[in-house]
């Protein structure tokens, strides 16, 4: 069991706390740590991109010439690729990108985050941690509101 500071919103010790090793001592594991960074990036790919093909193109019925004896090459539709106004040719297409490892996966990589931060002694841990109700200009009206100079503990 690993012990740990408690310390209240003014960063003032306030006592100790014992946590468990399997969390807060786990090996560093960096394939863990890349799966689930690449789950999150992944994720936020939109997948929105959508081209029309030859076939979702309006237009094109009817042929634009005979096939023979005209002299120009053949053709079946002005909405064919080459031409302007045609489809593109093997479009792509909205998809899901979305990716989850397994739960094992999620929670190794957690606790080898939590246990490096641990290590690094970069963890902060509060005996309680108040969020009151904004006001009407989004300004917090809690007196306890941690100082700006926490940004980055």
């Amino acid at each position: 069991m690993a012990k740990f500071d408690v310390f209240d919103i003014d960063k003032k010790k306030v006592s100790e706390i014992e946590l468990s090793d399997a969390v807060f001592a786990a090996p560093a594991n960096e394939n863990l740590i890349y799966e689930v960074a690449k789950f999150q990036a992944i994720n936020r790919r939109a997948g929105t991109l959508g081209v029309k093909n030859s076939s979702l193109v309006s237009g094109g019925g009817k042929k634009p010439w005979k096939q023979k004896h005209t002299g120009r090459a053949r053709q079946g539709s002005t909405r064919a690729s080459q031409w302007v106004g045609g489809g593109k040719a093997m479009a792509p297409k909205a998809r899901d990108y979305t990716y989850r490892p397994p739960r094992e996966v999620r929670r190794g990589a957690l606790r080898v985050v939590l246990s490096q931060r641990a290590r690094d002694k970069k963890l902060l841990i509060l005996d309680k941690f108040e969020v009151r109700a904004l006001d009407d200009k989004g300004r917090s009206a809690s007196p306890t509101a941690p100082p700006r100079s926490w940004a980055r503990a």
